[in-house]
């Protein structure tokens, strides 16, 4: 069901920027997770926030009110909120920080607020999966109209025998001695100068504070094994060649997991090229159809056919434009279009009739230029 973001945050669609901000934070405050205990309040707090991204910012607010979802569907999770100042409406509460951990975010990091508390389960060591990349290559039609794919991607997941614990089934991580759990060492040195401190990683336990005694056997105690998985990828329309999709969460398994990008390659098409947003395109003509005119159809991306009309004594090489027949714009509305050069096909066999005629017409033509001669030397 498409997402209604005026309905999400209750306001109208002609709301000031002002009342679509009060709005936000009197609902933001009542679904946030530290005081609303719902086992829904996070998406329902999510929600929101996407919502205020959206329409806090003019020029995605103007795409989604064009085209709805669509309008934004080229946008990443990071893109939504990259611009939104959260401590600007939570700053008094010290809520601002929590965005980039809730939302998997890759901004700076602050200073974490009282706020912060409780609402990610992940300790400072934490560590990340790896991003992973696919290439994905989509005919010239797709790219310009947009597509759902499903992708088949082989990376690392949480072993499903373990769950990620790495510890075999009845035991588990134990607190490693050596650090006693810190997974750092301090060594203190004296010297005449003063007290020196010197703390180093752990090298039991890589500074996790944990080490397995009884690893799993089908992980190897890294928690961690190589699986396929497919994924549903929304390609957008206009989307260019060389272009990044990313996935947030879909890459490999970590403590936060990774992202999945999805690079777009566009297969050379048949009979349209791509130049930005319009579409070049050579139709065969015949001689005859150039010196008295015609009118023909030339096939459009969509599969259709547009009518177009040559007028009579074109020149071959002459191209045509077709008015928003092109690849529609990423990020806004409209369509490029379609420029169509018509090229007079040469026959490489005519029989003695033909051959009759061309001679006939080139007669003409040079009698033409001899009267022509006879009057300025007659």
């Amino acid at each position: 069901m498409a997402k209604d973001y005026y309905e999400i945050l209750d306001v109208s669609k002609d709301a000031s920027k002002e009342e679509i901000k009060k709005a936000y934070r009197k609902l933001a405050m009542k679904y946030h997770p530290d005081v609303n205990k719902n086992p829904d309040a996070g998406e329902k707090f999510k929600e929101l926030s996407e919502a205020y991204a959206v329409l806090s910012d003019d020029k995605k607010r103007k795409q989604y009110d064009m085209f709805g979802e669509a309008g934004i569907s080229g946008y990443s999770t990071e893109d939504i909120f990259r611009g939104v100042n959260f401590d600007d409406i939570f700053g008094d509460l010290g809520l601002g920080n929590i965005f980039e951990d809730f939302f998997n975010l890759g901004f700076s990091r602050k200073k974490r607020s009282f706020f912060d508390r409780g609402f990610s389960n992940r300790s400072e060591r934490a560590r990340r999966g790896a991003d992973i990349r696919y290439d994905l290559e989509i005919s010239l039609k797709d790219a310009a109209f947009g597509i759902n794919k499903e992708i088949n991607v082989r990376k690392y997941g949480i072993c499903p025998e373990c769950n990620g614990r790495r510890s075999k089934a009845g035991s588990s991580p134990e607190k490693c001695p050596r650090c006693d759990g810190r997974g750092q060492i301090q060594n203190v040195r004296r010297t005449a100068f003063g007290q020196f401190v010197n703390i180093t990683t752990c090298p039991d336990c890589g500074g996790e504070g944990v080490v397995i005694k009884d690893p799993c056997p089908k992980c190897g105690g890294t928690g961690r094994t190589l699986q396929e998985k497919r994924i549903r990828v929304k390609i957008p329309p206009g989307v260019e060649e060389g272009s990044r999709l990313r996935i947030v969460g879909e890459g490999e398994y970590g403590d936060i997991p990774g992202d999945l990008y999805v690079v777009i390659y566009i297969k050379e098409d048949g009979f349209f090229k791509r130049n930005g947003d319009d579409v070049l395109c050579e139709v065969p003509v015949s001689f005859g159809q150039l010196v008295l005119g015609d009118e023909i159809e030339v096939p459009t991306l969509d599969g259709r056919k547009a009518d177009m009309k040559i007028p009579p004594g074109t020149q071959t090489h002459t191209t045509f434009v077709l008015r928003g027949q092109g690849i529609p714009h990423l990020h806004g509305y409209g369509r490029g279009d379609q420029k169509v050069e018509v090229k007079v096909t040469i026959p490489k066999k005519l029989n003695e009739r033909g051959k009759e005629l061309v001679r006939e017409f080139d007669s003409i033509g040079q009698n033409k230029k001899k009267g022509v001669f006879g009057k300025i030397f007659g």
